[in-house]
């Protein structure tokens, strides 16, 4: 264990492995890493494998003399870079701390938290892979694709003369949350000599209970006709 006194007067850091405490005048601060372990996932014969871990902000205010009962800490998970890629910790639900509780009681519980939200990521990518998947039929096949979390797709489109590309970019929340299309064209520029593209596009036919050939056959319908207020968009976008 290491002591040493912090730059910020009034405190003290006590580092010992992964764990992290501050002693202030408003309460303690305790940090640490929870790591639910090594997840793993497979679709269509791959396996996933993630290592995923998040700090645990808890704070303990201090309890005044006259205080009957110690007040509860405000506990706050924190994402590490790892964890950004699979889901937002904002969807977290943490478990209530009850009355008596003990941080050795209460960390477990997170990382049983954890687990499931990594488990249901890792199923999210394969939803997201097949829905990519199932593009290629109607668009052909995509000029670029994540190969890995699967987050993002383009694809080549054509409406007579008009050439444009339609990015895909699919949410963690994936299928409950839509893809985000925006469309940009392959021949209208604008002043910057940057190609024209759409506004975010996300009000689409949607339902999460379709499959992903459905998916993609009503944003393909959905295509088709937006494409001739794109070219529009486009030509009354070209300074004069």
């Amino acid at each position: 264990m290491e002591r040493k006194t912090s730059a910020r007067r009034g405190s003290i850091v006590v580092a010992a492995g992964e764990k992290r405490v501050v002693a202030r005048e408003t309460g303690v601060v305790f940090r640490a890493q929870v790591r639910p372990g090594v997840c793993y996932g497979v679709d269509n014969g791959r396996v996933f494998a993630t290592l995923v871990y998040c700090i645990v902000q808890i704070i303990f205010p201090v309890s005044r003399r006259n205080s009957s009962a110690p007040a509860a800490p405000r506990v706050k998970l924190v994402s590490t870079s790892e964890v950004k890629t699979l889901f937002s910790v904002e969807d977290v639900k943490l478990p209530p701390w009850l009355d008596g509780m003990c941080l050795a009681e209460y960390l477990p519980a997170i990382e049983d938290n954890l687990k499931l939200q990594v488990v249901e990521a890792i199923a999210s990518i394969g939803a997201r892979r097949r829905f990519i998947e199932a593009l290629s039929p109607l668009f052909g096949r995509p000029l670029e694709a994540d190969p890995v979390l699967c987050r993002r797709a383009t694809v080549l489109c054509a409406s007579g003369a008009f050439t444009f590309l339609v990015h895909f970019s699919i949410p963690t929340q994936f299928p409950k949350q839509q893809p985000t299309l925006v469309m940009q064209s392959s021949q209208h520029f604008n002043s910057q000599g940057t190609p024209i593209s759409s506004p975010l596009i996300n009000d689409y036919p949607w339902s999460p209970r379709w499959d992903p050939p459905q998916m993609a056959e009503r944003i393909f319908e959905f295509l088709v006709d937006e494409c001739l207020n794109f070219k529009k968009f486009c030509i009354d976008a070209i300074p004069q």
